[in-house]
């Protein structure tokens, strides 16, 4: 390296050094929020429904939850509804590139949504969820594990992932315990709406068809086809 290059590169680092020291403490600061605020910011929007995949940012979760805790449930689901179907056609994509084996009944339910077909949309989604688990896992979503002498119950799947390997921990927050979709019916009171796969299912709810509601059981399959695929067990 000439001279002049050397002392050329000298400076670009001296720059870069200089940029990386003054944003430390910014960085260290959205860090400790990251690790502070995500899970309960994770919880709180599985309460509401919606879940959340590797391709949303980290911090998404934790702005949305505070609009949450402002009262501002229209404006998060506004902005989550708007998310998603921007985002249809990727996780589509993503999840028939995972599970081939599943294109028809995958096909089929995106499709029922796009034609606002969102009753088939959703109990037929709603059955790929345990479905993709057990392929992955030999274990299934929907059905809790209870511990003795221990009031939480979790998702069986939860057992197919080491807490310590994953990338980022708040994404197993939903299946730490049992949320609105899976927990039984004498918990749902809990829970600022009903929106459970039990009901759904078995006839108990027949007014479940909506838009959102069809983008929610989409974001929890896109959630679990992530999680799986990056995070479980092998």
């Amino acid at each position: 390296m000439e001279i002049e290059d050397l002392e050329e590169w000298q400076l670009r680092m001296r720059e870069v050094i200089e940029v990386i020291n003054k944003s430390m403490p910014n960085l260290m600061e959205a860090a400790k929020i990251l690790d502070e605020e995500s899970p309960d910011a994770f919880w709180l929007l599985c309460t509401y429904g919606w879940y959340f995949g590797y391709d949303s940012l980290p911090k998404t979760p934790i702005e949305l939850a505070r609009e949450l805790n402002k009262g501002n449930q229209k404006e998060v689901d506004d902005f989550l509804v708007q998310y998603y179907e921007d985002e249809l056609d990727d996780m589509e994509r993503r999840l028939v590139h995972r599970y081939p084996n599943r294109i028809g009944v995958l096909r089929e339910g995106f499709q029922n949504h796009r034609e606002k077909r969102y009753f088939s949309s959703i109990t037929l989604l709603l059955t790929q969820v345990d479905g993709i688990c057990k392929e992955r896992t030999g274990d299934i979503f929907f059905t809790a594990k209870e511990t003795k002498g221990v009031k939480i119950r979790k998702p069986r799947i939860a057992e197919a992932f080491n807490e310590e390997e994953v990338f980022f921990r708040p994404f197993l927050v939903p299946l730490k315990e049992t949320s609105t979709i899976n927990s039984h019916w004498s918990k749902l009171h809990s829970f600022p709406l009903r929106f459970n796969r039990h009901e759904i299912l078995h006839g108990e709810d027949i007014s479940y068809g909506s838009k959102i509601n069809s983008l929610k059981v989409i974001s929890l399959l896109n959630y679990l086809s992530d999680i799986l695929t990056f995070e479980a067990k092998q």
